[in-house]
């Protein structure tokens, strides 16, 4: 419990932009014989969005983890606030100012939004909950973050992106310097991620350092000022993202150029297989649709749910009725609408090959 003359004493020192937050040379984490991290180099700074970027499995949950206290490091230095640290835990990291955001949320659906912010720090009055003081806070938190959310309202009735902004705003209730995002966009939309990016650099702009994990190129531009890669547990390289593009980071992250990551494929397309011409079918999902396709090639359909993808399929193998227009099977006018007989027709032009034996 809180009193709320404390609660409102941050404590912690201002820092100013640029200032070295945290700090970690040489550190070291195995599981067993497995190393997940070897040789790690990490630094965040006041006022900056470090993006930790790299593959699955590359070590970035471990590290963010080691910052915020859940596990520990073997080897190597952390320094949080110019203060060397030896063992870190979660309660630790919150009491100093980090806090973490990660992909499953730690908010109980059943309590208010009030509830969870408070949640196992609430403040008193006396023997009483200060209501009034906790309200008041919640507030200028919400505030803060430009977000208009009902305090009293109930986690489980609240959007994904709602539940999100409750968890960045419980991490800014207390006093928050770092600030810790893991894959923040993972579950949101466009609107929704692009209202999260306004916050993260609101944010930054107060003086926060804010450690971003994400492998998505788009959010990654628009918000790191420097970018760390990691592979396969191992420091890469920290690099400035206003010197450095795209293709340099995938070749960063994979240890590939990007010319073998993304080989040149050539194609030599046949003669066509099947050919709508005109086609409309009679439940109204298609109209007036023309298109073929090549022997040795892939047709890709693309289009919102409900558009008549599946429909179309369906056609030509003999599923959906044609209100008019033409299907060509090789050189076969397909005029009676049947899946037999569209099966009949295609195993004539390209004959299945023979079952291999199964010896028993």
């Amino acid at each position: 419990m809180i009193e709320p003359d404390a609660a409102r004493a941050s404590g912690h020192p201002a820092h100013k932009a640029g200032e070295t937050l945290i700090e970690l040379r040489d550190l070291d984490k195995s599981y067993g014989a497995f190393k997940a991290l070897q040789g790690m180099q990490f630094e965040l700074r006041a006022g900056e969005v470090h993006v930790l970027f790299g593959e699955n499995g590359a070590g970035k949950s471990t590290l963010i983890q080691i910052i915020c206290g859940v596990q520990g490091f073997d080897s190597g230095s952390y320094r949080l606030f110019d203060e060397p640290v030896s063992v870190m835990t979660p309660a630790l990291a919150h009491d100093k100012g980090v806090s973490i955001v990660f992909q499953e949320f730690s908010l109980i659906p059943e309590m208010t939004v009030e509830e969870n912010l408070f949640l196992g720090h609430e403040m008193v009055q006396g023997l009483r909950l200060a209501k009034t003081e906790m309200r008041r806070k919640v507030h200028a938190v919400l505030d803060r973050l430009g977000f208009a959310l009902d305090p009293r309202a109930r986690v489980r009735n609240l959007r994904r992106a709602h539940q999100q902004m409750v968890e960045i705003a419980k991490a800014l209730l207390w006093d928050c310097r770092v600030l810790i995002l893991d894959e923040p966009t993972a579950s949101l939309t466009d609107q929704e991620a692009a209202q999260l990016f306004d916050i993260i650099e609101q944010l930054r702009a107060d003086g926060l350092g804010i450690v971003y994990v994400s492998h998505r190129m788009p959010e990654i531009s628009r918000l790191a000022d420097r970018v760390t890669v990691l592979r396969d547990g191992k420091y890469i390289d920290t690099v400035q993202m206003a010197d450095t593009s795209e293709k340099e980071l995938v070749q960063l992250m994979t240890g590939r150029t990007f010319d073998e990551f993304f080989p040149e494929i050539t194609r030599s397309a046949g003669d066509t297989l099947l050919q709508f011409e005109g086609v409309t079918l009679q439940r109204g999902m298609a109209h007036d649709l023309s298109f073929s396709v090549r022997r040795g090639e892939v047709l890709g359909f693309a289009g919102l749910a409900g558009c008549g993808k599946s429909e179309v399929l369906r056609a030509a193998f003999g599923l959906e009725p044609l209100s008019s227009g033409q299907i060509t099977c090789g050189s076969t006018r397909l005029e009676r609408h049947s899946p037999a007989r569209r099966w009949a027709t295609a195993s004539a032009i390209s004959p299945p090959t023979a079952r291999p034996k199964v010896w028993r």
